[in-house]
């Protein structure tokens, strides 16, 4: 990923999987060392572990989300590319300006490359 910003993967994902979620990202993201996976559930222990807070305490102007729940926590900090899944489609969910509905990593590529 060449985009001239420094990339982060920040997940929801619970601390037990800590380790296969930075192999994973290691082997599918270049270039983005252990260090740079934050979970959620880490930083903000609990329940909820939303992202928006992290956004705003880390100076995150955008992240690529596919939970609505989290897109919306992170709504206030930043803007969100909320990758289209079956789980985040709901009826009369209207997006606001600063959220863009992506369907594709090369559409992610190119909508990221716009910040």
């Amino acid at each position: 990923m060449e985009l001239g910003n420094e990339a982060w993967v920040l997940t929801s994902r619970p601390k037990p999987l800590a380790a296969k979620t930075r192999a994973w990202v290691k082997k599918h993201f270049e270039g983005i060392g252990p260090k740079q996976v934050l979970l959620s559930k880490e930083i903000f222990p609990g329940p909820e572990s939303l992202k928006g807070p992290i956004c705003s305490q880390r100076g995150i102007d955008l992240i690529v989300e596919d939970s609505l729940e989290q897109t919306i926590s992170c709504m206030p900090y930043c803007a969100v590319l909320l990758f289209d899944r079956p789980w985040n489609r709901r009826p009369r969910v209207i997006l606001p300006k600063h959220v863009t509905r992506v369907y594709s990593w090369d559409e992610i590529y190119k909508e990221a490359a716009k910040y």
